[in-house]
């Protein structure tokens, strides 16, 4: 009999939504440990998550070689809610709120849409709770350091859209950058990676217990980035 049991999927998912919540109420803490302020970054900013992304890609390497126990052999295939087709309506949505005046009220209906389909999708699908549950909270849980700042009222008009787009802010934060645009004025584009992340892990975990785990560990990589990203906004 071997000593060690097979992790089950399930296991792993609630130790990387510990681990999301852990990491994201200790962002303020590495911060202030790296020794950074606004004029003068410490080079451990961008150090240390180079590691934890070369760190998560070996895992991902060796992943299909690691025995646990998931859900997709039990599960018979049905027709899922995110296909290909779905992600292009998205884009779509996307083109679509580039070109209007008030793209960010689109950019939270979309977000909303999404999210809305996928709490049902999860409710009639029971085998999934679990996994979107895990999903939804890595996404959101390494920014839990905002309700224990001690200036949350100073920005408690804006927490409801920093809430719905928090995981999307490390992909508009690059997209700003690469195209010239001012970050305050594309906070509808993190609501919108957020909602295209929400869709896309939903693929995911219909592809099967280890496909979700890697996806996940990468939403924690992200998350905790841009809220490192946040912390920094704040302080500033």
């Amino acid at each position: 009999m071997s000593c060690c049991k097979t992790p089950t999927a399930s296991s792993l998912l609630v130790a990387l939504s510990v681990a999301s919540a852990i990491g994201g109420w200790l962002v303020p803490a590495f911060y202030d440990w790296t020794g950074s302020d606004q004029s003068r970054p410490s080079p451990l900013m961008w150090q240390v998550p180079l590691g934890m992304v070369v760190a998560a890609m070996l895992l991902c390497l060796i992943l299909p070689w690691i025995r646990i126990r998931g859900w997709s052999e039990n599960v018979a295939k049905q027709p899922t809610q995110f296909n290909l087709r779905s992600v292009m309506l998205l884009t779509a949505v996307i083109a679509f709120a580039i070109g209007l005046r008030y793209p960010r009220g689109v950019s939270i209906a979309a977000h909303l849409t999404v999210l809305a389909t996928t709490l049902r999708w999860a409710v009639a699908h029971p085998t999934y709770r679990l996994a979107v549950a895990a999903l939804l909270g890595c996404m959101f849980l390494p920014f839990i350091w905002l309700l224990g700042d001690r200036e949350i009222d100073a920005f408690l008009p804006v927490l409801f859209s920093i809430a719905v787009g928090a995981p999307g802010i490390l992909p508009m934060a690059l997209t700003s950058s690469l195209f010239g645009m001012n970050p305050n004025e594309a906070t509808w584009l993190a609501i919108l990676f957020t909602a295209a992340e929400i869709a896309i892990g939903t693929c995911f975990i219909r592809g099967g217990a280890k496909r979700t785990i890697a996806y996940i560990v990468f939403v924690v990589l992200g998350s905790l980035m841009g809220s490192l990203i946040l912390n920094a906004l704040v302080r500033a």
